[in-house]
């Protein structure tokens, strides 16, 4: 088995030509399925405009919303937890409940990422809310406050429970030594 097939990569990809909903121009789709291991197969689409640099990335699952949602507390005591990869579904709120920090649902932004980009981009859009803040807010304070502590999480400084509700069912945190539990985790 090839490592593509192992990491369960499709040499498929479609790509095509698209008008930009930015700019107007024609920017470039691509389109592909993956199969992520103990979970399922996901649609990955993105957009790409050469023009404006707009981009959009989407993922879409291929399963139909379970019955039941989920709920995942994951305790990361090590920056090798950092690297587990993750399906947050549009539908799932994630908190990391030691500094109240919560990412509301939004069904734009589902990912299949790692808990370490996440947080990144995580760091990335508080840094953009604060440009938008006065500086001597109590708000501004708190998105500044949170950034450090999501920082130091990113530095290996500072361990977490990450917990992701998801009322369809389809969110997801790896389990590297499934179908073992993992001691850490609880769903």
């Amino acid at each position: 088995m090839t490592e593509k097939e192992e990491l369960g990569i499709n040499d498929d990809v479609i790509s095509t030509s698209a008008l930009c909903f930015n700019c107007g121009e024609q920017g470039q789709t691509k389109l592909t399925v993956v199969n992520i291991p103990f979970y399922d197969n996901v649609f990955l689409s993105s957009f790409d405009c050469p023009h404006c640099n707009y981009s959009n990335r989407d993922i879409k699952d291929l399963k139909e919303p379970k019955d039941h949602g989920v709920h995942y507390e994951f305790k990361i005591k090590n920056k090798d937890d950092l690297s587990r990869m993750m399906v947050r579904q549009g539908t799932a709120l994630v908190t990391i409940p030691e500094f109240e920090f919560e990412v509301m649902p939004n069904d734009r932004e589902a990912a299949v990422i790692t808990i370490e980009i996440f947080i990144s981009y995580c760091i990335e859009k508080l840094q953009i809310a604060l440009e938008s803040v006065n500086k001597e807010t109590e708000v501004y304070a708190k998105y500044a406050a949170v950034i450090i502590k999501l920082q130091k999480i990113l530095d290996g400084d500072q361990y977490f429970t990450l917990v992701i509700d998801d009322p369809s069912g389809n969110s997801f945190i790896e389990n590297p030594d499934y179908p073992r539990n993992d001691p850490e985790m609880w769903i």
